[in-house]
């Protein structure tokens, strides 16, 4: 399929090296793809890394976020498709052709991802169902899920049930690389830019899906994502922003009642209140 109806934009924060492989990659995978590169305040040579290269720049003299670096990439072009790309994730060679032979095949689907791989080969749950009040003990890394991952809740949320070779319909799929329809994102909107960081993916996808629209697995393209290049370099920060963005998706989607949402949002404090001990603990100097 032609490359020439696909827009890539991958959003970087002082990631330089990953960024300058994701390029690669893409470039490789899509040379006929416009390719930008929404740069979110970046210090460590990223910007100046990408002098002489046949790419767009978007720089951010801050740090945005994800959700309001991919808006601006919406508004720069206006291509069929958008394919967005955390810098960490590297394509493997026909991922955009396969993802786009799916979408041209499947008119209904709105956003489409890629089997995503750790770099030893081990499947991501970068497809999974929305998040609801059950989650919150049957996430990727509770101990429900590390003890007994075999058991019901999590194979749900996680999605554990899907063939690993067949295209499926899915709840929601990882903005670490994501096809976007234009036409969809014209019904549904852009990106939630009250996301800093984590689950404006997830909140896409669900107004997506109000709209009408589709999401979609698809295992015939794949890429390699290292996971949380960017994030590792801010942990405070990011870890605030994984909690505020969890509120706000509670918030706006799970609400029950006055005492349920009182006790919600104290569990997100002692939750991160937790993790922020345990964060600096792992930090201090000996």
């Amino acid at each position: 399929m032609s490359a020439e109806r696909l827009s890539i934009a991958i959003i970087n924060f002082n990631t330089r090296d990953d960024l300058l492989s994701c390029l690669a990659a893409a470039r490789a995978d899509a040379p006929l793809a416009e390719i930008l590169v929404c740069d979110n305040g970046s210090r460590d040579g990223s910007i100046e890394a990408l002098r002489d290269r046949d790419v767009r720049l978007l720089a951010s003299r801050r740090n945005r976020g994800y959700a309001a670096a991919a808006n601006a990439a919406l508004r720069r072009t206006d291509r069929e498709y958008l394919l967005l790309l955390n810098p960490d994730t590297t394509l493997r060679p026909g991922a955009c052709d396969a993802l786009l032979s799916f979408m041209d095949g499947h008119p209904e689907v709105g956003a489409a991802g890629p089997l995503l791989l750790d770099p030893d080969g081990s499947v991501q749950f970068s497809r999974r169902s929305f998040p609801d009040h059950r989650t919150a003990i049957a996430h990727r890394q509770s101990a429900l899920t590390r003890w007994f991952p075999g058991n019901r809740l999590s194979r749900a949320y996680l999605r554990t049930d899907l063939a690993p070779d067949r295209p499926a319909t899915v709840d929601w799929v990882s903005g670490a690389a994501i096809l976007l329809r234009r036409t969809a994102l014209d019904a549904a909107g852009p990106f939630d830019e009250g996301f800093f960081l984590y689950l404006e993916d997830v909140e896409l996808c669900w107004r997506l899906q109000q709209a009408g629209w589709r999401v979609a697995w698809v295992p015939d393209a794949a890429a390699v994502h290292r996971i949380g290049a960017s994030s590792r370099l801010v942990p405070r920060l990011a870890l605030l922003a994984r909690h505020r963005s969890m509120w706000r998706w509670y918030a706006r989607h799970m609400r029950r009642s006055p005492l349920v949402d009182a006790a919600t949002l104290i569990g997100l404090g002692m939750r991160l209140l937790w993790k922020t001990i345990h964060l600096c603990d792992r930090v201090r100097p000996p």
